[in-house]
């Protein structure tokens, strides 16, 4: 994308959950668990397990009387991940629906290579396609739908799109706007790694080397 020449431009999203494993609806994790064709017995065994759950605050000290959540995953608990996965697969059915229906436009990299529309890695979600209006709208409908079934929500501050070189100004601007999700030159860094932007050198991951060598010499 760094490169991109040509007429039609690309862009990136990153979006970003708000309190993914707090918001996620039991409802909706069930559902999942049915589509997924999971034995029911196991998927009442699940369910006992998440919606048995009791929280007490410590308040002044003292611990407050106990209190059941309504939603929400156990961050901690084997199951959770799993479960948790499981249900971002729904967003991603959404994204394929649309593309073999041709409304979601996604980037190709090379000639020969694969159609890209989107990576997932838990609750980090990364959405490919041409710069588009249409575009804009076709994203904003799918996770609105999500959201709605979900209980998910969008964290438009931490979130960014990235656009390729090609994209004029005048349209990035609106893009992000109609996204409301602010433009960046730069995704930094992902659990802890630099996204690279520019050409790969040997002074690329220096730094990471360093750390490493540094923590392996404190043992």
């Amino acid at each position: 994308m760094r490169a991109k020449t040509g007429r039609f431009g690309w862009m990136t999203l990153k979006i970003d959950l708000a309190k993914a494993y707090d918001r996620i609806q039991w409802i909706f994790v069930r559902d999942t668990l049915v589509a997924a064709k999971v034995p029911q017995e196991f998927i009442e065994l699940t369910m006992s397990c998440i919606t048995t759950a009791s929280m007490q605050i410590q308040w002044n000290g003292g611990l407050t009387e106990e209190f059941r959540p309504s939603r929400g995953l156990r961050q901690g608990c084997p199951l959770s991940p799993y479960i948790f996965k499981l249900c971002m697969e729904r967003i991603g059915k959404l994204v394929e629906a649309t593309v073999a229906r041709e409304d979601w436009k996604p980037i190709l990299l090379s000639q020969r290579g694969p159609l890209l529309s989107h990576l997932f890695f838990a609750d980090d979600l990364i959405f490919f396609g041409v710069s588009s209006m249409e575009l804009v709208q076709v994203i904003s409908q799918c996770l609105r739908e999500f959201g709605a079934a979900s209980g998910q929500q969008v964290s438009r501050p931490k979130s960014r799109v990235f656009f390729s070189q090609n994209v004029i100004a005048a349209d990035v601007a609106r893009l992000s706007a109609t996204l409301d999700i602010p433009e960046t030159k730069n995704f930094g860094r992902y659990l802890g790694v630099p996204v690279i932007h520019d050409p790969v050198t040997k002074d690329t991951y220096t730094e990471l080397i360093d750390r490493i060598d540094a923590r392996l010499a404190s043992n």
